[in-house]
């Protein structure tokens, strides 16, 4: 239950700030899908900066193992063949009136779904205020700093902590701290 009112509070709370951006740096497939269920098919190419939007849901595919690096949030080396989606992401940009010049970011919401494959996850919050969440089939993770591997199927979520910690979420409302070292 808890992780249903965390992923609400998460798509809710990109009705009140900036979209967020992410980039690719190789081609991938990407599908936006729309509340009311709309899908527009997009190949976006290597070293593309991709805006996600507050009212679509972006789910990307792709062929080849790729990074996806989210503007002051984590990386996301997917394998070919992974699934993943950016469910909600709001990202501070604290220098938008100032003259052309390298971003400076401030506090983000992100939410993440992985349904399928194997995925390496850093995640160097850069602002306490700052959270990101990932959802699997079978259980929600809330990041802390650290770096993860996640193999993610329809029967299975495993995660090995390699750094840092996490917050598991799963079925019967149980809740676990995982530390470096654990899965």
């Amino acid at each position: 239950m808890k992780s249903i009112i965390l992923s609400i509070l998460l798509a809710a709370s990109s009705l009140f700030a900036a979209d967020g951006v992410f980039y690719v740096d190789k081609p991938v497939v990407a599908h936006l899908i729309a509340q009311n269920g709309a899908t527009v098919t997009n190949n976006l190419i290597a070293g593309s900066t991709t805006m996600v939007g507050t009212t679509t849901l972006m789910e990307l595919c792709p062929s080849e193992k790729t990074k996806i690096y989210l503007s002051g949030g984590p990386t996301i080396e997917a394998d070919a063949g992974s699934v993943l989606s950016i469910n909600a992401f709001d990202q501070e940009v604290k220098n938008l009136a100032n003259s052309p010049c390298l971003a400076t970011f401030g506090n983000h919401n992100i939410s993440l779904g992985l349904t399928k494959g194997n995925f390496s996850v850093t995640y160097k919050a850069q602002d306490e205020n700052s959270t990101c969440a990932i959802s699997t089939p079978l259980a929600l993770y809330q990041m802390n700093v650290g770096k993860f591997l996640f193999q993610i199927s329809n029967a299975k979520s495993l995660v090995y902590v390699l750094d840092g910690m996490m917050t598991v979420r799963g079925d019967k409302n149980r809740v676990d701290a995982s530390k470096k070292g654990s899965k």
